[in-house]
This record gives C-alpha cells, sequence and structure tokens, in this order.
C-alpha cells in the first residue's frame, strides 16, 4: 500500500499558507476600506487636496493607503530595524572608550615602572595586562570625561587611520617593545598605536617613555636568579648551536615565484605566470578584500561619498573607511552616556572566563618571589 504521508503533510502546509494568505488579504482589506473612509471623512485633508489636479487624488489616496499598510503590516520589522541600526553604531563607539582608558593605564604604567605612584591592586608588572578585555570597568582610572571623547573624536576624523584596526587590544600594553621602539631604532620594538601618538602630541605624554623601568629592572633580576636556579637542575644538554640560515618567507611572491621557476616544469610555470599576470593588480595581505568591502557597503542605507582616485580599489575603500570613522565619531557622545548610566548603575562589562594572561601572571610571580629568596630576602613583594 503506497504511503501518503508526506503528501498529506505537504497539502497540509499548503493549506495552512493559502489560509493564512486569505486572511491577510481580508485584514489589508478591512484596513485600506476603514483607512479610505477616514481620508474621505477628513475635513483637513479635503481642503488639502484642493490644491492639487482632481484627477491625481484617487490615485494619490491609494499609493499612500498601500504605503501605510506595508508600514503597519511590518512595523516590528521597521522598528527592529531602526534600533538596530542605531544601537549600531553606539556599540561600536562603545568600543573606542575603551582605548581611551588603555591609554590613560599605560600612562600609568610609565609612571607605576619609575616608582613615582603607587596603585592598590597593582603588584607586579604583569598585572596591567589583566586589563585587557575589562579595561571599562578598571577602578583605579579616572572614568571616561567630555574631554577625553572630544579628544578622540578629533582623533577619528583627523588621522590616517584604518577603522579596521583601531580597537585591537591585544598589544595596547606591551610597555617593554613600545619603550624600545620609542627610545632606539624605528626598527626595534613595537610602534605605538595611532591613539597614544595623537594623545601624546596633544598632551605631551610622551614624555612619560623616557622615565627609567625601576620596577620592571628590580622584577627582571629576580627572575633571571629563578631562572639560572632552574637551568642548573636541569639535565645536562647538547652545546647550542645557533642556526644562522636566514627563514623562509611562506607569504613572499617573489620566493614562490622563484620556487616555481626553479622547480616546477613548463606547465606548473605557464599556469602560474597566467596566474600572477591576472592577479598583478590583486591586494597585499594587509589589505582589504573588495568583494566583502562592497557587499558591506550595499548594506548600508544611506550614501557613501567615494572621492576620485587612479585605483578604484582604494577610493572605495578610502570612502567606506571614512564612512566608518564619521559615524563611531558621531555615536561617541551616545556611547560615553551608556558607560555613565552602566558605571552608575554598577553593570559591569568583566567577563567571567579563564584568561591566559592569569596563568601567566601567576607563573611571573612565582618567579620573582623565587628569586628573592634566593637572594636572601624575604619572599614578599617589599622592594
Amino acid at each position: 500500500m503506497e504511503d501518503n504521508t508526506n503528501s498529506d503533510d505537504n497539502m497540509g502546509r499548503y493549506t495552512e499558507r493559502y489560509e493564512k494568505g486569505i486572511t491577510e488579504l481580508l485584514e489589508e482589506k478591512e484596513l485600506k476600506t476603514k483607512w479610505h473612509k477616514e481620508i474621505l471623512e477628513n475635513e483637513s485633508i479635503q481642503e488639502y487636496f484642493k490644491d492639487y489636479n482632481p484627477h491625481s487624488i484617487d490615485t494619490f489616496i491609494l499609493f499612500y493607503l498601500t504605503e501605510k499598510y506595508l508600514a503597519y503590516k511590518y512595523a516590528d520589522s521597521y522598528e527592529r530595524r531602526v534600533e538596530e541600526k542605531r544601537t549600531r553604531w553606539i556599540d561600536a563607539a562603545y568600543d573606542h572608550l575603551k582605548m581611551i582608558q588603555h591609554k590613560k593605564l599605560f600612562d600609568l604604567q610609565c609612571l607605576w615602572r619609575a616608582e613615582q605612584v603607587q596603585v592598590e591592586g597593582l603588584e607586579i608588572c604583569h598585572d596591567f595586562l589583566l586589563w585587557k578585555d575589562n579595561i571599562l570597568d578598571c577602578p583605579f582610572l579616572e572614568p571616561v570625561t567630555k574631554d577625553d571623547v572630544a579628544m578622540y573624536q578629533e582623533y577619528l576624523l583627523t588621522s590616517d587611520i584604518d577603522y579596521r584596526y583601531i580597537t585591537d587590544f591585544y598589544d595596547v600594553q606591551r610597555y617593554e617593545e613600545f619603550r624600545e621602539n620609542y627610545n632606539g631604532d624605528e626598527e626595534d620594538g613595537m610602534q605605538l598605536p595611532d591613539w597614544y601618538d595623537f594623545h601624546n602630541m596633544r598632551t605631551g605624554n610622551g614624555s612619560l617613555m623616557i622615565l627609567p623601568d625601576i620596577r620592571g629592572e628590580k622584577e627582571e633580576f629576580y627572575k633571571k636568579l629563578a631562572r639560572q636556579e632552574k637551568v642548573k637542575n636541569l639535565p645536562p644538554s647538547k652545546p647550542y648551536v645557533p642556526e644562522r640560515r636566514p627563514y623562509l618567507n611562506p607569504d613572499s611572491i617573489e620566493k614562490v615565484t622563484f620556487f616555481v621557476n626553479t622547480f616546477e616544469d613548463e606547465e606548473t610555470r605557464r599556469k602560474y605566470a597566467n596566474y600572477l599576470e591576472i592577479n598583478k593588480n590583486g591586494f597585499k595581505d594587509d589589505e582589504f578584500d573588495l568583494d566583502v568591502l562592497l557587499m558591506q557597503m550595499q548594506e548600508e542605507d544611506e550614501y557613501i561619498p567615494v572621492e576620485a582616485h587612479y585605483d578604484f580599489r582604494e577610493a572605495l575603500f578610502r570612502g567606506y573607511n571614512a564612512f566608518q570613522l564619521k559615524n563611531t565619531a558621531e555615536h561617541l557622545p551616545m556611547a560615553h552616556q551608556q558607560y555613565l548610566f552602566n558605571q552608575k548603575m554598577g553593570l559591569t562589562t568583566e567577563e567571567d572566563r579563564e584568561d591566559v594572561y592569569k596563568s601567566i601572571r601567576e607563573r611571573s610571580l612565582e618567579m620573582i618571589l623565587d628569586g628573592r629568596e634566593l637572594n636572601g630576602e624575604e619572599r614578599n613583594l617589599d622592594f
């Protein structure tokens, strides 16, 4: 016997959709009839119509009723999308408040390492890294002010920056690397974030970078003792022979091309040459994906100005980059209000998760304490 279960299910779904469609049509007709009657009976509206060609009034009313019904039918969806659009920029701007606070924390780190200030809750240098994700909840920093916001808005609107990388919080407290680059060769260490440079130019806080790292040097002294003691207890190892051969860069097109031309057959060389020819104007690894960029721009429901450039791809990116920075800057005051409200209500952004920085901090602390003990000092942080 043939199983008609699937057919019955399909027929049931079809019937349900059909009945729903009929119900919606009846509701639409009822509402439009009601609204049409209200228009005809409204004296102010009829007076307004007198200024227009009477042959156009009925067509206008039909169009108006359709527009009103669409706004009515999809009201919840439209309201949600409007709210999402508004909160999207506020949420994006909220992340930038973290950069403001990270600069304050970094300046404090410079002072603390120079032993010019003492801060409750800070015991070792590594403690500054623990606030990577929860910087807005840091209790020993001055809250974000309107002046902070105004300066950051100026930074967003006047600096040559890439919106994609402004709020990368991974490396914002790298004191040793920043100081090495600032006080030495530009090729050494790590460059300061753009916001730090901008802030230093406005405040003169770049002078903090030349303060001595007294605390850091003390901690390193004790850690070195602990490392030396640990090495003494290790079994003998083979003599270290430094590797002097250069690294083979996996991202080098030149190296890949040489490899293909040297070791591959003629067919592969020809195919790779064609590949290079078609992609010779392609983007570098650190540049944008054109397909993603176009998709993002199409999803925006407002005009995005694009200035002339000999490379249309660069023109599109610059336009979208400026669009992102402008909207973020405009919504910073609203994000600041949300931040102040959270502060007042005691709401936090702290994430309850195991942070790798916490485990590294414990190991670092243990090494410092071991070093003090090896140096004949008390096992504490009073130094």
